[in-house]
């Protein structure tokens, strides 16, 4: 930023220095502005689905750990969840369209 403290204006500021506009406004690169990110779920709400996915995990764990296997309706539900939570984190860091 430029400031006179006597009122000058920028034209008879730079005019001053001896320079032309271009160290002032260098042209933009490409890289200059970057979009944001399209985050279209709250992460609060992608955070409550994965929250009752990760439930699910951990019933599907458990019926593991306590008869030695899983049932067949509990593996097809273990890769919904899957399923789900990878979908979530997509939303989440709005890489899925």
């Amino acid at each position: 930023m430029v400031h006179c403290h006597s009122g000058c204006s920028f034209e008879e500021i730079k005019d001053a220095v001896g320079l032309g506009w271009e160290p002032w406004f260098p042209p933009k690169q490409d890289d200059d502005f970057k979009p944001a990110v399209r985050r279209p779920y709250p992460a609060a709400d992608v955070l409550e689905a994965l929250a009752d996915e990760a439930l699910v995990v951990m019933v599907c764990a458990s019926d593991m750990r306590h008869r030695g296997k899983l049932t067949d309706e509990g593996h097809e539900r273990l890769l919904i969840a899957l399923e789900r939570i990878y979908t979530g984190r997509e939303l989440a860091l709005g890489e899925r369209r």
